[in-house]
């Protein structure tokens, strides 16, 4: 990520991080170039992280009530044609 960015680039991915609580975290993470204002060339590297542990688990409880809910509709939708 780092090459890339030092390229220009704007780097961005998700990790799984163990925290000091030895439970696993999920971060957010990007590095975003900035260039000289001279030269144009890249001087500066931004680094920033955010905890979206809880956004995940949101995420994942979300898919797991759409799918309850199409089997409901599926089950529903089946039985008032008969």
């Amino acid at each position: 990520m780092v090459t890339e960015a030092a390229k220009g680039k704007l780097m961005r991915d998700e990790f799984d991080l163990v925290a000091n609580t030895k439970q696993f975290i999920t971060v957010d993470f990007s590095l975003t170039p900035t260039k000289d204002d001279e030269s144009g060339k890249v001087a500066l590297l931004i680094a920033e992280a955010r905890d979206i542990t809880n956004l995940k688990a949101d995420e994942r409880h979300l898919r797991a009530s759409e799918e309850k809910y199409k089997v409901v509709v599926s089950i529903l939708a089946g039985n008032s044609q008969t």
